[in-house]
């Protein structure tokens, strides 16, 4: 880590800030503000999407959907064929 010591007469030889200066940090601040921005922007546009935009998963070959916390799992996961549920569902009941 550098350290730089600047000396009280040094002071006077440090450049004077000028006006592009302020408009380049004005530049930075508007860039950052529009980044800042643009990800809330995304997520009420995700928000109001209706829910006829969102097409529903089909279970594949090897998976099953559970009858009782609707998840898309594994067939491994299935802990009673006649119910269709899967395993913590099994186990929540079971212990309920």
């Amino acid at each position: 880590m550098n350290v730089i010591m600047i000396d009280m007469d040094d002071e006077d030889r440090l450049p004077e800030p000028t006006s592009t200066d302020d408009d380049d940090e004005e530049a930075l601040l508007e860039e950052l503000i529009d980044v800042m921005v643009a990800p809330e922007e995304a997520a009420i546009e995700a928000s109001e999407a209706s829910p006829k935009d969102i097409a529903p998963r089909s279970s594949g070959e090897d998976e099953f959907t559970c009858r009782s916390c609707h998840l898309i799992m594994s067939r491994r996961c299935l802990a009673d064929v006649a119910r269709w549920i899967c395993r913590d569902c099994f186990l929540q009941a079971k212990a309920a």
